[in-house]
C-alpha cells in the first residue's frame, strides 16, 4: 500500500492541488485553474438574500455583480446583506421571457429559496405579491451592458424563461457561461429539466462543461437536482 493511500486511509480525506480537483468538485477553482475565464460581470438572477453575490465576490473581488431579486422582503434582506460589497447592485426585479407585470404567491422566512415565478412551484397559501419582470436583454440594453461573464440563474423553475429573455445576449455570444439550477427527471416540476436547458443553450454554442452541488437524496421521487456550468468555447 503506498504511502499516499495509507494517508487517504487514515485522515479520511483525499488532497489535492487545487487546479488539479477533479471537475465539478468546486465552480469557482474550475473557472479560475480550468477554464481560467477572467470574470468581470455577473448577472446573479433569483439573488435571494446575497448567499452567491458573498461568494462570488469574495472569489473575484474585481466583478461587478447585478443582483436580481424580485420578491419585497426577499430584496430588502439582499440589500441589506450585501451593502458593504462594492460593485454589488441590487435591482427589484425578476428577469424573464419578456416584460410584465406577475402575481406570485410567496414562502417567506427560510423558506424564500423556494419562490418561484413558475406556476406549479408557487406556494399555495402564501401573501400574494405583484412583482415587475424584465428581459435580459431589455436590460443590457438599458443599462449599457455589453459582456457578460457568468449568468447564474437559481429560479425553481424558471430557468428557460429567463434564457429566452437573455436569447440577443446568447446569439451574439456575449454571455461567456452560463451557470443554472436544473433536475434530472422529467417529473421534477420544481426544477427545470436537464435536458431542456441543453436543448435549448447547445444550438447558441454552449456546451456542459461540469455538475456542481448534487443533491440526490430525493432519487426515489425524481427530485434530485444540481447545479450545472455551460460555456461559450
Amino acid at each position: 500500500m503506498s504511502l499516499r493511500t495509507t494517508a487517504i486511509r487514515l485522515s479520511g480525506y483525499w488532497m489535492y492541488k487545487l487546479n488539479k480537483l477533479p471537475i465539478g468538485c468546486d465552480l469557482i477553482a474550475d473557472i479560475t485553474t480550468k477554464i481560467r475565464m477572467p470574470v468581470r460581470v455577473i448577472f446573479d438572477v433569483g439573488a435571494n438574500v446575497g448567499q452567491t453575490a458573498k461568494r462570488f465576490k469574495n472569489a473575484f473581488p474585481h466583478a461587478r455583480i447585478y443582483s436580481f431579486e424580485p420578491v419585497a422582503s426577499t430584496f430588502a434582506n439582499l440589500q441589506r446583506n450585501v451593502s458593504n460589497l462594492s460593485d454589488v447592485t441590487c435591482y427589484h426585479t425578476a428577469l424573464g421571457e419578456r416584460v410584465k407585470e406577475l402575481q406570485i404567491t410567496t414562502y417567506t422566512g427560510n423558506d424564500s429559496l423556494l419562490n418561484s415565478l413558475h406556476a406549479v412551484s408557487m406556494n399555495t397559501d402564501g401573501q400574494v405579491e405583484t412583482i415587475h419582470v424584465d428581459t435580459g436583454d431589455a436590460f443590457s440594453a438599458a443599462n449599457g451592458v455589453n459582456h457578460v461573464d457568468i449568468l447564474k440563474i437559481d429560479t425553481e423553475g424558471y430557468e428557460l424563461e429567463v434564457l429566452a429573455g437573455c436569447k440577443g445576449l446568447l446569439n451574439a455570444g456575449v454571455i461567456k457561461s452560463v451557470y443554472c439550477e436544473v433536475g434530472f427527471n422529467r417529473s421534477n416540476q420544481r426544477n427545470t429539466y436537464l435536458a431542456d436547458v441543453m436543448e435549448y443553450l447547445n444550438p447558441l454554442g454552449y456546451e456542459f462543461y461540469g455538475l456542481y452541488d448534487m443533491y440526490n437524496k430525493r432519487m426515489k421521487t425524481g427530485s434530485d437536482y444540481g447545479s450545472v456550468l455551460f460555456v461559450k468555447p
